[in-house]
């Protein structure tokens, strides 16, 4: 049977790896369960090693004392080099979020460029506003000749729907 020592530094090591699937925004939590890890995984090994080596560092009765010490300094020491080997940068949530979606009523629609997307069906056209956002919108374009990336002012609005002109073709 494995010995408890080796149990509990083997249990430490894969709690480790584990963590390393998890993916923490925080990064002072990472830094936190990342050290706490790193030392438990470093301790855990270093009282593997000084209860195999302990007869030959004290002869045959160790304090209890002098293992602690030396399993607290090379856990601290070991644990902070694994803290630096196994560290990984806390995942970053891409966007901004002080951009606020701008809200149109007819009036302030009138006027805005934007460029065509893709078609969305026979006689309409996916838009994206020229805004902060790229707001997306519905346009019915009355011109025949629209390609992708044409570039379009609304003109008017008429039962909910949303007519362009097309100022620009590429």
């Amino acid at each position: 049977m494995i010995p408890m020592q080796y149990m509990l530094a083997l249990f430490s090591t894969t709690l480790l790896l584990l963590y390393q699937l998890v993916d923490v925004t925080n990064k002072y939590i990472n830094i936190v369960v990342s050290g706490l890890l790193s030392l438990f995984t470093a301790s855990s090994w270093a009282y593997v090693g000084v209860l195999e080596y302990n007869m030959h560092l004290w002869g045959d009765k160790p304090t209890f004392l002098s293992s602690f010490i030396i399993i607290l300094i090379s856990g601290i020491v070991f644990g902070f080099i694994i803290m630096v080997l196994s560290w990984k940068e806390p995942v970053k949530i891409p966007g901004n979020k002080d951009i606020v979606q701008p809200s149109y009523t007819e009036k302030t629609l009138f006027g805005v460029t934007g460029v065509i997307v893709s078609k969305y069906t026979d006689d309409s056209y996916l838009g994206k506003l020229n805004d902060a956002t790229e707001t997306r919108i519905i346009v019915y374009v009355e011109d025949e000749n629209v390609n992708v990336n044409d570039i379009f002012t609304v003109s008017d609005i008429e039962e909910g729907k949303i007519y362009a002109k097309i100022i620009g073709h590429t």
